[in-house]
């Protein structure tokens, strides 16, 4: 009865008494044998699980802190990595929404700033086309869109200057 209620120890103990009853009971002692084979399958089911949960653990530490770190690629890899391991966990899609909104928000900054480099870079060479061509008010105008862009930046600055200069 425990045997047939999972209940591997009692069934054990059961047999055990059984055996020191009657040591020549063959049932007893294949019985008692299965009992230990399924107590020892039941305890490297355990382990399995501790040792998944465990790697599960570190993984998540492992993308958490690369989160952190803002490595969004390598954050969602680990991510995925622990939804592998455990995939009805909700923490890792949770983050990896998480992670997907920072990549691609960090694409639009970037797209952003590409676009804002390539008008400069526009505005810069039409600025120089039209100084080359003495058409200073064009080239005055070209200048400033070019310090709009990138205020930072000390070429555009010193050519609005130059042009201003020429043009008086």
């Amino acid at each position: 009865g425990a045997l047939i209620s999972k209940d591997y120890e009692a069934a054990k103990g059961a047999f055990q008494e059984a055996l020191a009853i009657k040591p020549s009971d063959n049932s007893a002692k294949t019985k008692l044998a299965e009992t230990e084979m399924l107590i020892k399958q039941a305890q490297e089911k355990v382990a399995a699980e501790q040792a998944r949960k465990r790697k599960y653990d570190e993984t998540i530490q492992a993308a958490d802190q690369l989160l952190a770190q803002k490595n969004y690629t390598r954050a969602k890899s680990s991510y995925e990595q622990a939804l592998d391991i455990m995939p009805g966990e909700g923490y890792p899609r949770q983050k990896l929404d998480e992670v997907t909104k920072a990549i691609a928000e960090q694409e639009r900054l970037l797209a952003e700033k590409q676009a804002n480099e390539n008008y400069y870079n526009m505005a810069m060479a039409n600025a120089d086309k039209y100084f080359k061509a003495k058409d200073y008010s064009q080239a005055k105008d070209e200048y400033t869109i070019a310090l709009n862009l990138n205020p930072a930046e000390a070429l555009p600055k010193n050519k609005l200057a130059e042009t201003e200069r020429l043009m008086q």
